[in-house]
C-alpha cells in the first residue's frame, strides 16, 4: 500500500500543459484499462510529457466533485486532486489549498482502512 503524506500533494497545475484551468483526459486515448478495478488516466504535463495517473476515488465537496489520483510510477506516491468538470473527461486544477486539504481529509477518512496515511 502506498504511504500518503499531506506534504506530498503536488500543485496540479504542473500537470496541465495548455490551459491552467482545464485538462482533457480523452476517453478514447486518455484512459488505459488495466483491470476491472484500476482506471489509469493519461495527462500531458507542461513539458509535453505523458503522465499516467491512477484514479482512486471521486469525492463530493461543497457541490462539486473532486477526483483523487496517484502516480503510477513505483516511486511516485504523490496524491493529485483535480476538480471534475461538467464535460465528461475534463478536469480543472484546484488552486485553493483549503479545498485540496479538505478533499484530501475526506479521502483519508473514507480510505483509512485501506491505505496507511502515516
Amino acid at each position: 500500500m502506498p504511504d500518503f503524506d499531506k506534504d506530498n500533494k503536488k500543485k496540479l497545475e504542473e500537470l496541465i500543459a495548455s490551459d491552467p484551468e482545464t485538462v482533457d483526459a480523452d476517453d478514447d486515448e486518455g484512459t488505459i484499462d488495466t483491470d476491472d478495478d484500476v482506471v489509469i488516466e493519461q495527462f500531458t504535463d507542461e513539458d509535453g510529457n505523458e503522465v499516467a495517473l491512477e484514479h482512486l476515488d471521486d469525492i463530493p465537496y461543497k457541490g462539486k466533485v473532486y477526483s483523487v489520483f496517484i502516480g503510477t510510477e513505483e516511486d511516485d506516491d504523490e496524491v493529485y486532486i483535480l476538480r471534475r468538470e461538467e464535460t465528461e473527461g475534463e478536469y480543472g486544477a484546484v488552486l485553493d489549498q483549503e479545498i485540496v486539504d479538505a478533499v484530501f481529509d475526506l479521502f483519508k477518512d473514507r480510505w483509512s482502512d485501506t491505505f496507511d496515511f502515516a
